[in-house]
């Protein structure tokens, strides 16, 4: 009963719909803030190719167009890495400020580990163990791992949404728009866990059938781009 729960299309229509709008959403208001606040414009400008990359991607899965497979595998890739890297930078300097007496400062860190160690375990997921998704076991690590993701973005939302609300930190033009674009970003990386724990579609997995296994490796990656 769940199994077709899952592979219902109408469902995976509508994870994969909305974690792209989440990201577009997201997309859309920090364009807003490029023109709004000089400061970091370019970090900006660099986060929004990021996440209009893996924004792309969710909303090119909708298509199930094959032809487009090799095409959504590199936005995601790219995109997550560029995400990945771009964020990294900022690492000196969040932990330069840490002080153990200032609840923002070890909350700023903690949501920058949290995220970027979610952002890793969907990267590396996607490399690995989705081209065995079907496998039983292999599903159950999905299921452990994408949960975690779930748990590590939620709680950066916590976090942020404290510090906004409570410390009145980190607000970039007034404070409802700044916790909707957070909640956005939540629900974009969320949505793509649920995705990842998706089955894959039973049309597309006869189709994969007597491929080239090239193709197969293909089609894998991006049945669980999400």
């Amino acid at each position: 009963m769940k199994q077709s729960i899952f592979e219902n299309k109408a469902l995976q229509f509508i994870v994969r719909f909305l974690t792209g709008l989440s990201f577009a959403l997201f997309i859309a208001y920090q364009v807003v803030l490029v023109f709004a606040i000089s400061s970091a414009r370019m970090g900006r400008i660099l986060g929004i190719a990021c996440f209009l990359m893996i924004c792309v991607s969710c909303f090119l899965m909708i298509s199930q167009n094959t032809r487009l497979d090799r095409l959504r595998s590199l936005l995601f890739v790219v995109g997550t890495i560029m995400l990945f890297s771009i964020k990294f930078l900022n690492v000196e300097g969040l932990f330069g400020i840490l002080s153990f007496s200032n609840p923002t400062s070890v909350m700023n860190c903690a949501v920058f580990i949290l995220s970027e160690a979610g952002t890793a375990l969907l990267f590396v997921y996607f490399l690995t163990i989705k081209n065995d998704r079907e496998n039983s076991e292999k599903r159950v690590t999905t299921f452990i791992l994408m949960s975690i993701v779930i748990v590590l973005f939620v709680a950066c939302l916590i976090m942020e949404s404290v510090m906004l609300i409570k410390y009145r930190v980190n607000i970039d033009i007034r404070l409802k728009y700044t916790l909707l674009s957070r909640f956005a970003y939540c629900a974009g990386f969320v949505g793509m866990a649920i995705g990842f724990m998706l089955p894959a579609r039973k049309e597309e997995a006869e189709a994969k059938e007597g491929e080239f296994i090239y193709s197969e490796d293909v089609d894998d990656e991006i049945d669980m781009v999400m």
